[in-house]
Parts: structure tokens; sequence; C-alpha cells
């Protein structure tokens, strides 16, 4: 037991490191994106830019099909089982499903792009890169998804660097040359991120393959476990419908914003909602370790161990995420424009309001993952759906009543009520609470395990 327990803490060290760096990297990245951006480009195009970028989010999550999660929870559990060649089906279903997800979404947006960038988001700039947007979406499906396998095999820097890492360190390259010969256009700047996203796609996927070849020739331990289609869409399903309801609630209300225009204030929301990841990166950072632990722990019992794991990282994740809000609030008007510029400094009561509900959510711990990896995404999907139809209902009541601030205010509540629902469901259905806790005893305690 003890030298168990000593290599899930070795796991979560070293795994938690690399996705630090990974994640900050991204979080440096995405920032000198945007830095650039709001500089080379007018709000209008930043507008669109951020746009299309929503839009990416939303379609790669349709076109792999709920699949991400999947991955993570069927390699690492049949890893953790010594099961490699259950896992090696696991990878080739998988693919073979998110290949066709993903053209049908690409091909879907490239049909009605045009229609929705006009009729709803009332933008002829934005219809005029539906193209561009279609195969970056199409191609961000894979990209992801090559990231959640390697991260099912507790390949943290592989997940970081072909999760984003890669693709947005071109892309910045990219945008740097187009600083230099002064060459400033939307249309540009997502023709070099799709060109990032596909190189990070062939490389990621090669070295890929080789490990899942490899897979073949390792020997399975006790008697051999088949899966099936069926036993992984049972699994993707529930985890498309809350990708999708997910999105709303953490993105959507820049739909809304887009919605009651003009692109100017996508500009603003988007920007703002972009700096709330200073707030999120620690438990992004546990949520990149954290999955396949959980599969592998609860299939073996491992119940009180897993509380305790859970708790420990959600306080570890709560204390910077608090010194971070703090940070925002007091500085938000002069962080948005050293970052986007004084354009932006408007943004800064959106910044605050937002700020609060994402501290209940870091607070809350991994609970939305927990239910997902040990068979409960039908309740996690239940919260999710009530908690998107909620943001969207409400808060196009909120922006037609009181803009930008009811949009803002109505997404923080919802961010802030989903993850309560979340823990509560946790503790009825597994007994186990993942919350942070800031009790002398259990911060020496978390300080003894660091």
């Amino acid at each position: 037991m003890v030298k168990a327990a000593k290599s899930i803490q070795e796991r979560l060290r070293s795994g938690g490191l690399a996705a630090l760096l990974g994640m900050i990297l991204i979080v440096l990245l995405n920032l000198g994106i945007n830095f650039a951006l709001a500089r080379l480009l007018p709000p209008s195009d930043v507008g669109i830019y951020f746009l299309a970028f929503n839009i990416l989010t939303f379609g790669a999550l349709i076109g792999n099909l709920g699949l991400n999660q999947s991955a993570v929870r069927f390699v690492a559990e049949s890893m953790g089982l010594n099961q490699p060649q259950r896992a090696r089906k696991v990878i080739q279903l998988i693919f073979g499903l998110s290949f066709v997800g993903s053209s049908l979404v690409g091909v879907t947006y490239y049909l009605t792009g045009s229609w929705i960038a006009i009729e709803i988001f009332k933008s002829p700039g934005f219809a005029a890169v539906t193209g561009l947007t279609a195969l970056w979406i199409a191609i961000s499906t894979l990209e992801k998804l090559i990231a959640e396998v390697f991260r099912g095999f507790h390949r943290i820097p592989a997940a970081a660097l072909f999760g984003g890492v890669g693709s947005s360190f071109l892309l910045l390259l990219a945008i740097g040359g187009l600083y230099l010969t002064q060459q400033t256009s939307v249309e540009l700047v997502l023709t070099f991120a799709v060109a990032a996203g596909l190189l990070s796609v062939l490389v990621g996927g090669t070295l890929l393959f080789l490990r899942t070849r490899a897979l073949a020739h390792m020997p399975t331990v006790g008697e051999p476990l088949d899966i099936s289609l069926a036993q992984i869409w049972k699994m993707a399903w529930p985890m498309l419908v809350i990708s999708a309801a997910h999105f709303l609630i953490t993105q959507g209300d820049l739909w809304l914003v887009g919605y009651i225009g003009p692109t100017e204030n996508v500009a603003i929301y988007g920007a703002v909602s972009r700096l709330i990841f200073l707030i999120t990166t620690p438990l992004l950072i546990a949520n990149a370790v954290v999955p396949p632990l959980i599969a592998e722990m609860y299939a073996q019992g491992k119940k009180e161990d897993l509380e305790k794991t859970l708790r420990g990282v959600a306080t570890i994740s709560g204390i910077p995420a608090l010194l971070a809000l703090i940070v925002l609030v007091v500085g938000a008007s002069p962080i948005l424009g050293l970052v986007y510029g004084d354009f932006y400094r408007v943004g800064a009561p959106y910044l605050i309001v937002l700020s609060i509900g994402q501290l209940v959510n870091v607070w809350s711990g991994s609970c939305g993952y927990l239910l997902i990896m040990t068979g409960h995404q039908i309740p996690r999907m239940n919260i999710a759906l009530v908690s998107g139809a909620t943001l969207i209902l409400g808060g196009l009541w909120a922006g037609a009543n009181f803009g930008l601030m009811g949009i803002a205010v109505t997404s923080s509540a919802v961010v802030a009520m989903q993850n309560i629902l979340m823990l509560l469901s946790v503790k009825k259905r597994l007994g186990i609470w993942t919350h942070a806790s800031f009790s002398i005893d259990r911060i020496r305690q978390v300080m003894g395990r660091a």
C-alpha cells in the first residue's frame, strides 16, 4: 500500500510538473498571440478571430463525439490492468469514429458557416473565413484526440505538446512574421493557424502510431479483456452531450455577446475571457494529471486514497487561484490595458465578475472528472444540460436588459451553480468530497505530501 501510494505521489509530481510547464507555456503563448493580434488587427477583426476560435472549440468538441474522455479512461484503465492489447483496440476504434465525426462537422460548418455568420452574428467578415474555420475545426478535432490518448498513457508532456503548445508556438511565430512584414489580415492569421494545427497532427499522429504499434508486442497479464464499440459509445454519447453543454456554460456567453453585437464587444469580452485562464490554470493542471489516476484507483477499489488525493490536489490548486483572483480584481483595468491595449480597459468590471465564478470552479476540485471516470456520466450530463439551458435562457434575458454585464453575471452564477451541483452529486453517489480545504491540518497534510 505504501509503495502504491508513493507511486501515485510520484506520478502526481512528475505529471503535475509536466502539466504545469505545459500550462505555463499555453498561458504565455496565448497571451503573446492575443497581445500581438490586439495590436496588429482592428477590434472588429480581433472579434472575428475570437468568434472563429470559439466556433472551432465547439466544433472540435462535437467532432470528437465525446471520445476524448473515453480515450483517457479506457486507455488508462487498460494499461493499469496490464491489458495492452485492449488499449490498442480502444485507440483503433476511437480514431475510426473520430475521423468520421471530424469530417462531418467540418463539412457541415463549411456548408452552413456563412449563414451562421450573417444571420446570427451579423458579421460579413466572419462569413468570409468560413472555409478556413471549417478546416481548422476538422484538424483541431484530431489534434485534441491525439493529446488525450497520450494522457491516457500518462505521457503528460506529449499531451501538452500536442494539446495546444506546439501549434500555438508555431502560430505565434507566424504572427511575428506578419508583424515584421506588416501584412495584417484575419484571413492570414487563420491560414497560419490551420497550417500549425496540421503540422501538429502529422507529428503527433506519427508518434502515437509508433506507440500503438508497440502495444502489439507487450504481454497481457491475466485473462484478456475485450472492448467493443458499444462499450466505448456507452460512455462517449453522454460525454458528447456533456461537452456541448459544458461549452455553452464556459464559452456560450461569447456567442450571446456576438448575438447582441457589435463585434467590437466580442473583442472586449473575448479578451476578458482569456484572462480568466489565470485563475483556472491550477485546476487545469490538476485535471491534466488526475483523470487516468481516478480511472485506475477506482478500478482498484482505493476509494479512501482517491478522496485524499483529490482533496489534496484541490487545496493545492485553490491557493494560487485565490491569489490570481486578488490580482485580477485589484488590477483589472491596468492588466487589460497592458495585455491588449487601452481600448480593452472597459472590460475590467466583466473580468471581476467572471473571476468569482471561476474561483468556485477551482475550489470544487475535480468533481466533474470523478463522475465521468467512475461511470457516472449520465448524472454529469444532466447537470450540464440544466446549467447550459440556464445560461442560454438567463443570458438572453440578462443581455437584452442589462447588456454585457448581465451576460457576465449570468455566466459567473451558472459556473458556480454547476460546480456545486457536481460536488453534491459526487458525495451522494460515491461518498467522496473533492473540494479544497484550508484547515491547518489539511494544509499540513498537503504540504507533507508535496
